[in-house]
């Protein structure tokens, strides 16, 4: 069982369309393959069922292929982590800064819509998948926190820190509700 890293993630657009793919995808568990998409070949595969040589030659097969010898490695790699995320339906196309926006230097008002996603995610936050945003002109702030391994940070369009949570700005603390003097 993983530990859960709470996220928060602000869109901007100006393209009412991506912003409305984005929701649909995320409301079916499946923000991170609409992002960066695992390839077909991983997806479904057994490996636990094969015998030790039937599983050495597919993971090299994968390992080739893929550059990963399985879903589990390639999703580690290349979303940041191991399951995809979603939810139920965000309120979506406010336009609305969400108060965390004052912390990111951004032109808010150049964008019409925007879109407010909470997630959980196993481990850490799905940084990788996240900056694929760019390909879609959508302009991101992620904040997240890890309350079991005691880090928290934020990965938006143009920056990206981390901290202990003992070191969290007081923004971020009061985002997540952390306490600072655990």
């Amino acid at each position: 069982m993983p530990n859960w890293c709470y996220n928060n993630l602000l869109l901007y657009s100006n393209n009412i369309d991506t912003l409305e793919n984005i929701r649909k995808a995320f409301c079916e568990d499946k923000l991170l393959d609409y992002l960066l998409p695992m390839p077909e070949g991983l997806k479904n595969q057994e490996i636990a069922l094969l015998s030790e040589k039937e599983k050495e030659k597919l993971e090299q097969h994968n390992l080739a292929l893929y550059g990963s010898i399985d879903w589990y490695y390639w999703a580690n790699k290349n979303w940041g982590t191991k399951w995809d995320v979603g939810a139920d339906d965000p309120k979506a196309y406010e336009k609305n800064d969400y108060g965390v926006a004052d912390n990111i230097d951004m032109n808010k008002d150049e964008f019409k819509y925007s879109m407010k996603l909470s997630f959980d995610s196993a481990w850490g936050p799905p940084c990788e998948a996240i900056k694929k945003l760019h390909d879609h002109d959508v302009w991101f702030i992620l904040t997240y926190y890890e309350a079991a391994m005691g880090f928290c940070g934020i990965l938006s369009s143009n920056d990206e820190d981390e901290w202990d949570t003992s070191e969290a700005p007081e923004w971020m603390q009061e985002e997540f509700g952390i306490d600072s003097e655990s």
